[in-house]
């Protein structure tokens, strides 16, 4: 049975990254295993960084290269 009455002081929403919020459901999807392990050779913050980076760099290119509209 859940807790009628749950603390919830030490809770904080996530940090805006950017100009943008980010959004509420997280993006997965598998890689090869050797990918996944030079990804995570890079320090957390700088991954995510660079990550983010090169969604946003890929929808770019892709909507240059074809009639997809990007927001």
């Amino acid at each position: 049975m859940p807790n009628p009455n749950p603390k919830t002081e030490h809770l904080t929403p996530f940090a805006k990254v950017g100009e943008e919020a980010l959004s509420k459901k997280p993006l997965q999807v598998r890689i090869p295993q050797s990918d996944y392990d030079t990804l995570m050779d890079i320090p957390t913050k700088q991954r995510l960084a660079l990550i983010r980076q090169w969604i946003k760099s890929g929808l770019e290119n892709l909507q240059q290269d074809s009639n997809i509209q990007v927001n």
